[in-house]
Protein backbone atom coordinates (compact mmCIF):
# COMPACT_ATOMS: atom_id res chain seq x y z
CA UNK A 1 0.00 0.00 0.00
CA UNK A 2 1.16 3.61 -0.53
CA UNK A 3 1.59 5.98 2.19
CA UNK A 4 1.49 8.96 2.53
CA UNK A 5 3.53 10.22 5.15
CA UNK A 6 5.83 13.72 5.22
CA UNK A 7 9.07 13.78 7.49
CA UNK A 8 9.67 16.73 9.80
CA UNK A 9 12.74 17.44 11.90
CA UNK A 10 13.52 19.16 14.91
CA UNK A 11 11.99 19.16 18.26
CA UNK A 12 9.65 22.57 17.82
CA UNK A 13 7.75 20.69 15.36
CA UNK A 14 7.47 17.32 17.54
CA UNK A 15 3.83 16.33 19.13
CA UNK A 16 5.05 15.18 22.52
CA UNK A 17 1.30 13.90 24.07
CA UNK A 18 1.41 11.69 20.67
CA UNK A 19 4.91 10.81 21.27
CA UNK A 20 4.56 9.73 24.39
CA UNK A 21 1.28 7.99 23.71
CA UNK A 22 3.27 5.95 20.55
CA UNK A 23 5.99 4.83 23.15
CA UNK A 24 3.74 3.82 25.88
CA UNK A 25 1.57 1.44 23.63
CA UNK A 26 4.72 0.05 22.12
CA UNK A 27 5.89 -1.06 25.88
CA UNK A 28 8.15 1.72 27.33
CA UNK A 29 7.18 3.27 30.37
CA UNK A 30 7.88 6.79 29.38
CA UNK A 31 6.31 10.33 30.91
CA UNK A 32 5.60 13.45 28.91
CA UNK A 33 8.61 14.87 30.93
CA UNK A 34 11.02 12.41 30.20
CA UNK A 35 9.84 12.00 26.31
CA UNK A 36 10.90 15.78 26.39
CA UNK A 37 14.25 15.92 27.81
CA UNK A 38 15.17 13.09 25.76
CA UNK A 39 14.20 14.59 22.72
CA UNK A 40 16.02 17.91 24.18
CA UNK A 41 19.03 16.27 24.54
CA UNK A 42 19.33 14.57 21.19
CA UNK A 43 21.31 15.29 18.53
CA UNK A 44 18.65 14.73 16.17
CA UNK A 45 14.92 13.96 16.80
CA UNK A 46 12.17 13.43 13.48
CA UNK A 47 8.69 12.48 13.15
CA UNK A 48 6.84 10.96 10.79
CA UNK A 49 3.15 12.90 9.60
CA UNK A 50 0.17 12.08 7.79
CA UNK A 51 -1.73 14.11 5.48
CA UNK A 52 -3.43 15.69 8.03
CA UNK A 53 -0.74 16.44 10.21
CA UNK A 54 -1.29 14.22 12.70
CA UNK A 55 2.09 12.95 13.63
CA UNK A 56 2.25 8.95 13.08
CA UNK A 57 5.85 8.32 14.02
CA UNK A 58 9.20 9.41 16.10
CA UNK A 59 12.78 8.56 16.03
CA UNK A 60 15.75 10.53 17.81
CA UNK A 61 19.59 10.04 17.86
CA UNK A 62 22.09 10.31 20.40
CA UNK A 63 25.78 11.02 19.05
CA UNK A 64 28.69 13.07 19.58
CA UNK A 65 28.22 13.80 16.25
CA UNK A 66 32.02 12.45 15.12
CA UNK A 67 32.64 9.05 16.40
CA UNK A 68 29.14 7.23 17.65
CA UNK A 69 25.53 7.45 17.42
CA UNK A 70 22.58 5.63 18.44
CA UNK A 71 18.97 5.55 17.19
CA UNK A 72 16.27 5.15 19.79
CA UNK A 73 12.71 5.34 20.73
CA UNK A 74 11.92 4.29 16.67
CA UNK A 75 7.57 4.32 17.13
CA UNK A 76 5.01 4.13 14.22
CA UNK A 77 1.61 4.13 15.24
CA UNK A 78 -0.62 0.79 14.81
CA UNK A 79 -2.03 0.57 11.09
CA UNK A 80 0.43 2.14 9.08
CA UNK A 81 3.51 0.51 7.14
CA UNK A 82 5.27 0.01 10.54
CA UNK A 83 8.62 -0.89 8.49
CA UNK A 84 8.63 1.93 5.58
CA UNK A 85 8.56 4.60 7.79
CA UNK A 86 10.41 3.56 9.91
CA UNK A 87 12.94 2.81 7.63
CA UNK A 88 12.35 6.86 6.49
CA UNK A 89 13.19 7.94 10.00
CA UNK A 90 16.46 5.97 10.05
CA UNK A 91 17.38 7.41 6.93
CA UNK A 92 16.30 10.91 7.51
CA UNK A 93 18.90 10.91 10.43
CA UNK A 94 21.91 9.17 9.16
CA UNK A 95 21.20 11.13 5.89
CA UNK A 96 20.82 14.82 8.47
CA UNK A 97 24.41 16.79 7.79
CA UNK A 98 25.08 17.43 11.34
CA UNK A 99 25.87 13.56 11.79
CA UNK A 100 27.27 13.28 8.15
CA UNK A 101 30.80 12.35 9.59
CA UNK A 102 29.64 9.64 12.21
CA UNK A 103 31.88 6.43 12.28
CA UNK A 104 29.42 4.09 13.82
CA UNK A 105 25.83 3.88 13.80
CA UNK A 106 23.84 1.91 16.85
CA UNK A 107 19.93 0.80 17.27
CA UNK A 108 18.84 -0.71 20.08
CA UNK A 109 15.60 -0.96 19.12
CA UNK A 110 14.83 -4.80 18.37
CA UNK A 111 11.07 -3.78 17.05
CA UNK A 112 12.99 -2.04 14.17
CA UNK A 113 15.47 -4.78 13.22
CA UNK A 114 13.95 -5.18 9.67
CA UNK A 115 13.39 -1.42 9.23
CA UNK A 116 17.25 -1.07 10.79
CA UNK A 117 18.38 -4.04 7.94
CA UNK A 118 16.86 -1.82 4.90
CA UNK A 119 19.05 0.88 6.12
CA UNK A 120 21.92 -0.93 5.80
CA UNK A 121 22.40 -2.02 9.22
CA UNK A 122 23.63 -5.67 10.58
CA UNK A 123 24.21 -7.54 13.45
CA UNK A 124 27.69 -7.22 14.87
CA UNK A 125 30.30 -9.29 13.71
CA UNK A 126 31.43 -9.72 17.35
CA UNK A 127 28.18 -9.25 19.69
CA UNK A 128 29.79 -10.28 22.94
CA UNK A 129 31.89 -7.37 22.59
CA UNK A 130 29.29 -5.08 23.63
CA UNK A 131 27.74 -4.45 26.65
CA UNK A 132 24.68 -3.35 28.35
CA UNK A 133 24.10 -2.28 31.87
CA UNK A 134 19.93 -2.05 32.30
CA UNK A 135 19.16 0.93 34.76
CA UNK A 136 18.79 -0.74 38.46
CA UNK A 137 15.46 -1.75 39.99
CA UNK A 138 13.28 0.29 42.07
Amino acid sequence: TEMDFTIKSGVTKMNFNKITELLTSAGKEVSKESVMKGALHSEAVVGAFDAEGVQIAYARALSDAVSIACITDICVEKGYAQEEIAAALINEIISSRDLASVQKWLIIDPEAKAAAEKCGFKAPEHPETILLRPAPKG
